[in-house]
């Protein structure tokens, strides 16, 4: 039998969320199968935590997905990226829930959207229906299960949000899943934080050696140290009924038995999830594709679950001569527990014995609490206050024809602004610039571009290469499931791939003898698709035109004439 000590303060923390208000009998599972999770509340996401249940739909589409519980939809959106098609249910308790990446709605929800865009002529919609447009009863089908936008594989994304709209974990609402497994620890790492801090002679981040014991807990080796240190952790969990990875529901740490810092994913706010980026080591996931939870709170990271903390934010302080043990908890919602201990013995060094961080010292400094203008001969960056989490020096450098604007490895919370001379264009090639993103290996991104005379410029939220680059070349469109002047009767859908290898797609429009269709567009395939359910024409002989135009106004048209009687 496997035992773990745990101090008192543990065993009444761990379960400290109160549940009382919440109704966990109210919610049922959208689906008619087990709840079985590709990604679940709380995990760390590029930019974001995870803000729902991802439930797995047996690698299919086309599941039936059923309302949770009463109320009516209060909002449905359309679209290729993003949640795709997703609706939203207003339910009297002033909860909502949110379906999203469905297939395609249910036919009432169906036909009420389709009426809206062909009234507007526009594919990508955002409605808000009122309370008697569209109620709904628990049980009620909603519609089928998909891969619609930003999804990177058939399921479907559960959320339950409260009154503010901030998401919650539905587990609080009773809704499971099997789950025996505890936590598994991948590296714990150590961050010296003053300038004569260290761990084993260094002030640098570093990995510790970790020893699993029989009992499943982890013993890192003794780490001799100095000053106020902060700790992160590389863990993940997993669930009985698939192989896929998850977040960690509740992360605690002690020293010497003292609780230093809890973070429970019970809640947080979309107004604040960016700022993950700080609360992970952003460094060390942008270089090694591994995210290690800081536990601790820097002044500048407003995260907003569930925190407990002692005055120092999570940080301890190692003196000299002294031995501590410091440990990390690491719970899911099932209750299953990994325990690490790190054995800490203080041991005062000078300066000229301790490993220091790297000079980054360069001729641009950005604050972060203040905007920052920087003017380069053929470019110029502007970066506003609070897009930085700390005060940086920034790597700009005129390299290639374009400009290397710092590194990758740094985060951005807000836009930066990247502006470039192009007064040498002419106006018939200045209309075809653009600016790209620019990766190492040569693979370039269009970012989004605006012109005024004789500049350009694009606003990012990432650090990196950037350069002016010119498309010249319209996209192109070929039809999949039919061809010229053929029949279509027993199609369901008419199909058509476009393109663009330069700017990307900015937008299309589609008619059938001159009137608008709605044309879904799928960007991970490429694929643009109408549905013969609309019947905009009854005729025998139809006319198709589809017009596709790139981000710097390049356009190629498609025509065909096809055949159709139902």
């Amino acid at each position: 039998m496997r035992f773990i000590f745990i101090p008192v303060f543990l065993l009444v923390s761990l379960f400290s969320f109160s549940q009382d208000s919440l109704p966990e009998a109210y919610f049922i599972n959208p689906l008619k199968i087990p709840i079985s999770l590709s990604g679940s509340f709380g995990e760390l996401r590029d930019n974001h935590f995870h803000s729902g249940l991802d439930i797995r739909t047996q690698q299919r589409i086309g599941l039936d997905v059923h309302a949770s519980a009463p109320g009516y939809i209060s909002r449905l959106k359309t679209g290729p990226f993003g949640y795709g098609n997703v609706l939203y249910i207003q339910h009297p308790n002033g909860y909502t829930t949110v379906y999203a990446h469905m297939e395609e709605f249910a036919p009432k929800i169906r036909e009420y959207v389709r009426k809206r865009q062909y009234e507007l002529k526009k594919h990508e919609i955002e409605l808000y229906p009122q309370a008697h447009e569209l109620p709904v009863d628990q049980g009620e089908f909603i519609g089928l299960s998909g891969n619609s936008g930003s999804s990177g594989g058939p399921h479907l994304h559960f959320e339950i949000r409260d009154a503010a709209q901030r998401p919650l974990n539905p587990f609080l609402f009773g809704m499971q899943t099997r789950d025996s497994k505890p936590p598994q620890v991948r590296g714990v790492f150590v961050y010296p934080q003053q300038e004569d801090a260290h761990a084993n002679l260094s002030a640098q981040q570093q990995e510790l050696h970790l020893t699993k014991i029989a009992d499943g807990s982890y013993q890192a080796k003794t780490v001799e140290a100095f000053g106020e240190l902060g700790f992160g952790i590389n863990a993940m969990d997993y669930m009985d009924d698939s192989n896929f990875t998850h977040g960690i529901y509740q992360i605690q740490t002690c020293l010497n038995g003292e609780p230093q810092l809890e973070i429970t994913f019970d809640q947080f706010s979309f107004a604040n999830t960016r700022y993950i980026n700080q609360y992970i080591d952003y460094y060390h996931y942008r270089d090694k594709k591994a995210r290690i939870q800081k536990l601790f709170i820097e002044e500048n990271n407003k995260v907003d679950m569930s925190i407990k903390m002692t005055q120092n934010k999570g940080l301890v302080n190692i003196k000299d001569s002294l031995d501590y043990k410091y440990e990390i908890y690491l719970k899911d919602f099932a209750g299953n527990l990994t325990y690490v201990k790190i054995p800490i013995r203080g041991m005062q060094a000078d300066l000229e014995e301790i490993k220091p961080k790297p000079d980054k010292i360069t001729d641009f400094l950005a604050f972060a609490d203040k905007p920052n203008v920087f003017d380069l001969e053929k470019y110029d960056v502007f970066v506003p206050k609070d897009a930085l989490y700390e005060d940086t020096f920034l790597k700009l450098e005129e390299v290639s024809g374009g400009i290397q604007v710092h590194e990758f490895t740094t985060p951005l919370h807000k836009n930066i602004t990247i502006g470039f001379n192009a007064e040498q264009y002419n106006k018939e090639d200045f209309e075809k610039l653009y600016v790209a993103r620019v990766l190492p290996w040569g693979k370039k991104y269009y970012s989004d571009t605006y012109k005024e005379e004789n500049r350009i410029s694009t606003r990012t939220r990432i650090f990196g290469f950037y350069k002016l680059e010119m498309d010249t070349t319209p996209p192109t469109i070929v039809p999949v499931n039919f061809r010229d002047k053929k029949w279509v009767s027993e199609l369901k859908y008419l199909s058509l791939r476009i393109k663009d290898e330069e700017s990307g797609i900015a937008d299309y429009h589609a008619t059938i003898n001159g009137e608008f269709i709605v044309m879904e567009y799928d960007y991970k395939t490429g694929i643009l698709r109408y549905d013969f359910r609309d019947k905009v024409s009854n005729q025998t002989e139809n006319n198709l035109k589809v017009i596709v135009v790139d981000n710097v106004g390049n356009s190629a048209t498609f025509e065909a004439v096809f055949y159709r009687k139902e």
